[in-house]
């Protein structure tokens, strides 16, 4: 159970912490040094896509980092269920259409694999 008075945010790992913030500078410097005199709108768009994604992934890491780790042992069966489940759906909904490993969800598309590998991590730490 996770308890708010409990949360510690010490066990971060702050050199990996720092390692991905400067790789999400660089990636975020090269995508716009390649868009910003381009015509393109489109083009121009995936500066601002990205960062919405940065801070999307930001908070999910933060998330991350807070949960405490006992948490994911106990999540581990449940998430690897849940992403078999959708694997499966993925096979159902795109019966019959040309071969499609994403689903689209309120707009926004993800592939259930992405889910699939880290539960598998998860299962897998768990069982060893």
């Amino acid at each position: 159970m996770l308890r708010f008075n409990e949360i510690k945010i010490s066990n971060a790992d702050y050199i990996l912490v720092i390692v991905v913030f400067i790789l999400i500078a660089t990636g975020l410097m090269a995508i716009y040094s390649a868009s910003y005199q381009v015509e393109s709108p489109e083009l121009q768009a995936n500066f601002t896509r990205q960062i919405v994604w940065v801070l999307v992934g930001t908070t999910l890491m933060l998330i991350v980092i807070i949960i405490p780790t006992g948490s994911y042992s106990l999540a581990a069966y449940w998430l690897y269920g849940i992403s078999i489940a959708i694997l499966i759906l993925t096979l159902i909904l795109n019966r019959g259409e040309a071969v499609s490993r994403w689903i689209s969800i309120a707009g926004i598309r993800f592939q259930p694999a992405e889910l699939a590998k880290l539960s598998i991590i998860l299962v897998l730490a768990r069982y060893l």
